[in-house]
């Protein structure tokens, strides 16, 4: 997981967790977390103007080459969760999106996720 500083153009997408996030140990299911980082990094991308039609119109995109995913805390029905993501370039054809789920009731980091893009 890299160490990185998040810049200041750290791109912020909120979401509550539901009833239908919730597994049969009470607590949220990990994949939601994995769904809930494609949202922020697709709404992070549409707000930088490059939506899924600009993509389509280019017939380019990025393309997830490996992903890192550290689950450090629970969360619980009702719990509100702001998902903050960036970008950090690392050469002309390659970059790393990171992200980190933070809990707002006591702001405690849940978890903290790597994609490495090509």
């Amino acid at each position: 997981m890299s160490t990185s500083q998040k810049p200041s153009g750290t791109f912020n997408h909120r979401v509550k967790v539901s009833c239908n996030d919730i597994d049969g140990l009470n607590h949220t299911n990990n994949a939601c977390y994995v769904a809930w980082c494609e949202q922020a990094a697709w709404r992070h991308s549409e707000s930088l103007g490059i939506g899924l039609n600009e993509f389509q119109n280019m017939d380019r995109a990025m393309a997830i080459r490996h992903a890192e995913y550290d689950y450090a805390l629970s969360t619980y029905l009702n719990d509100e969760l702001s998902i903050e993501t960036w970008l950090e370039p690392e050469s002309a054809i390659k970059m790393l999106r990171h992200f980190e789920i933070i809990r707002q009731g006591d702001r405690r980091i849940v978890l903290t996720a790597t994609w490495h893009l090509v």
